[in-house]
C-alpha cells in the first residue's frame, strides 16, 4: 500500500473515532450513576460477571447483564476496567471484569485519592449537556 493510501486510512480511522467520541463518556456515566465501578472496586482482586453486577444494582431489565457486558467491554478496551474470559458453570466462556488502577479515581469512597466521579457526573449532567446546543440557536448553525 503506498504511503498516501496508508495516510488516507489513518485519516479515515480518526474520522470514525471523532464520530464515536460521545460514546465513552455516556457509557462511563451509565456505569458511574448506579455505582458499578464502586461494586467492581470493592474487591480489588476479584472479577465479577455482568450478571453478578446486575444483581448488586437491582437491575429490573432482564437484558441488563447483556447491556452491562457491552458497556463494560468498551471500558475494558480503554483500560478503565480489566477483563478476563472464564468458563461459566454451563461450560461456555464468559467475560468477567475487575478494577484497573484508574478505578481508584472513579469510586465514591472516602478513603484513598480524590474521586473525579462527582466532577465527571456534573460535567455530563443532562442540563449541562443540553446547554451545548445553545450556540446553534445563537446563529452559529447554517440551518
Amino acid at each position: 500500500m503506498p504511503v498516501q493510501e496508508d495516510e488516507e486510512v489513518e485519516i479515515g480511522k480518526l474520522a470514525i473515532r471523532l464520530a464515536n467520541a460521545v460514546v465513552m463518556p455516556m457509557v462511563l456515566k451509565s456505569v458511574l450513576e448506579p455505582g458499578v465501578i464502586d461494586i467492581i472496586s470493592s474487591a480489588p482482586d476479584a472479577y465479577l460477571s455482568p450478571s453478578e453486577i446486575s444483581g448488586w444494582i437491582s437491575a429490573e431489565n432482564p437484558d441488563a447483564p447483556v447491556l452491562l457486558d457491552r458497556m463494560l467491554a468498551l471500558l475494558a478496551s480503554l483500560s478503565i476496567l480489566k477483563c478476563e474470559l472464564r468458563t461459566g458453570e454451563d461450560g461456555e466462556p464468559k467475560r468477567v471484569y475487575g478494577a484497573s488502577p484508574i478505578c481508584k479515581f472513579l469510586t465514591r469512597k472516602d478513603d484513598g485519592p480524590g474521586s473525579v466521579s462527582p466532577l465527571f457526573l456534573l460535567r455530563h449532567d443532562k442540563v449541562i449537556m443540553e446547554s451545548w446546543s445553545f450556540p446553534k440557536e445563537d446563529g452559529f448553525s447554517s440551518s
